[in-house]
Formats: structure tokens, sequence, C-alpha cells
């Protein structure tokens, strides 16, 4: 079996299992749900900054819901020893971190998609002038983030304290590209024209390249420490 169809095959069983078990959608619906009343009721912000405030908080959102995702994720073939089975079985290592990354990928994004119309209806934000240019910066966010983050939560696991490695790791590493991303969508919406936002999508485009192929290439090591 070719690599594409290692991570495909791989791929769909973790949807399949998600489908199934609904854990995972019902826990970002209702963190998503929460986070928009806390927001809704604590917050009194000013008309002129909602924009800019809610730029920021849909990407705080993001990390947390991102967080929760790639462990799950992760801890899906954790239980059970499935690390194991799926180290003897005929699968490339490489093909699996892939796959995974493309597991959390699409959560993270539909989860997203979710949070940010509920921002958008509790706020009442503006989509701006260039929505899909703010869409790309999201999704390009959104590849780095489940780059490192099913990296670190595949180290994480194999450890006594999964919870607690994770957040302590992740979560320096993430940091500048969070930054990153926060910054170009704060140019897209307030300042489309400016020329700074070139460096920080090059930034988070080869960030995220970096990690995929790291993680291609050790994720092998990781499965038998």
């Amino acid at each position: 079996m070719n690599l594409p169809k290692q991570i495909i095959t791989i791929l769909w069983k973790d949807l399949l299992l998600e489908f199934r078990t609904k854990l995972n959608p019902v826990a970002l619906l209702g963190f998503s749900l929460l986070n928009l009343l806390v927001i809704h009721f604590a917050l009194q912000i000013d008309t002129l900054e909602k924009k800019r405030v809610g730029l920021g908080l849909l990407w705080m959102t993001f990390v947390f819901v991102g967080t929760f995702t790639v462990r799950r994720g992760i801890d899906i073939e954790a239980e059970n020893d499935c690390f194991e089975g799926l180290r003897l079985a005929p699968v490339d290592p490489g093909a699996l971190y892939l796959a995974k990354v493309l597991f959390h990928f699409i959560l993270l994004t539909a989860a997203e998609a979710f949070i940010y119309v509920s921002f958008v209806i509790g706020l009442k934000l503006e989509s701006g002038a260039t929505p899909h240019r703010l869409l790309g910066i999201v999704v390009l966010g959104t590849l780095y983030f489940t780059s490192v983050g099913t990296l670190i939560a595949a180290i994480s696991a194999r450890t006594r304290a999964p919870s607690v490695i994770l957040h302590t790791l992740l979560l320096p590493i993430i940091f500048p590209g969070v930054i990153c991303a926060m910054a170009a969508s704060v140019i897209v919406v307030f300042e489309p024209k400016a020329r700074t936002l070139g460096g920080f999508i090059s930034v988070l485009s080869v960030s995220s390249i970096v990690f995929l192929t790291v993680g291609f290439l050790i994720f092998e090591y990781l499965m038998e420490s």
C-alpha cells in the first residue's frame, strides 16, 4: 500500500470513529457556546474596538479548542496500546503522522467555522472587505497549529503526565505562529494594503512546512520510544 492510500485509510478510520462516538464534536460545541456566553455577558466592548478585540478572542479560542482537539486525536491511539498495533502494522509512521494532522485539521476547521459564526453573531462583527483573505490566514494558521500540535501530542502521550507535558511544550512553541496569524488577521481587516502582511504569511508557511517535514521524519522514533 503506497503512502497516499495509507494516509486515506488511517484518516477514514479516525473520522469514522469520531462520527460514531460524537465525543469531540459535542465537547467543542459546548465549549464554543460557553465562550460566546461569557464574552456576550461579561465584556462591554466599545463599538470601534469590536473587530480588533474580536480577532484576538477568536485566536485565543482557536488555541484552546485546538489543544483539546489534538490531545483527543492522539488519545484515541494511546488508549489500549493502539500505538503498538499500528507500529506492528505495515504502515509508514510518516503516513500516520500526516493522517493525524489531516484529521486534526478537519475537526479544528469545522469547530473554527462554528466559533467564527458564534463570535460574529455575539459581538456583531463584520467579516470585512476581504473575508477570503482572512479565511486564508485562518486556514494557514490552523495548518501550522495542527502540524505542531500533533507532534507535541504524540510526544506527551508517551509520558506519565500527558496533559501537563502537552501544555508545557505546546504553548511556547506555537506562540510565535499564533502571534503571526493574529497580526496578519489584524492587517487584513484594518490595513489590507500593508506590506508587512507578506512577511507574516511567509513565516506561517515556512514554519508549517518545517514542522510537517520534521514530524514526518521523526514520527517513527516517537512510536518506538
